[in-house]
């Protein structure tokens, strides 16, 4: 009853450094910009200006750590033009759209989804379908380059069991 409302700058705060303390959830919620409200963006313009460069690599940390929501995000982020689910915040960090770097992430969130029996059918369908498109609209070149991006970050992955129920649990 007497505590004191968190201010908009406060509650980004705390957001932000539990995202920064590897707390899984909170990396979801903060780079893929969710955190913030639309009716107080100029009450955070810096915070918003360390959202900017913190984000991305947040959020490339836990699609390599085993999220399949964060691998989503960033496939759909880097699309040159994104489904309407794309955290908006989100897409404005990508410094350019990338197909062949959104395929290499829809082939990881793919590689994800595929160890996770509670994902609904349809959910998988759209994803097969996603890299399908990407796979038939990307010239030669791109393709594999894409390939390539896909198996830096396969190889790379730090991905664990627990960490990915910690993460999928949002």
């Amino acid at each position: 009853q007497d505590v004191p409302r968190a201010t908009p700058s406060e509650r980004i705060h705390y957001w932000r450094l539990a995202a920064e303390r590897g707390h899984l959830p909170s990396v979801l919620h903060y780079a893929s910009g969710r955190a913030f409200q639309p009716s107080e963006t100029l009450l955070l313009l810096d915070e918003l200006a360390r959202f900017r460069t913190d984000a991305l690599p947040m959020m490339q940390r836990a699609a390599q750590s085993g999220s399949y929501q964060a691998a989503l995000m960033l496939a759909r982020a880097y699309e040159p033009v994104s489904p309407p689910d794309v955290p908006p915040l989100l897409k404005q960090v990508i410094p350019r759209p990338e197909p062949a770097r959104s395929l290499a992430y829809y082939l990881l969130a793919g590689q994800l989804a595929g160890k996770r029996s509670e994902l609904p059918k349809d959910v998988i369908a759209r994803l097969q379908n996603d890299v399908k498109r990407l796979r038939d609209e990307l010239p030669a070149n791109e393709a594999t380059e894409a390939q390539n991006h896909y198996r830096e970050l396969s190889a790379g992955s730090v991905a664990s069991q627990s960490g990915q129920e910690l993460i999928d649990q949002t």
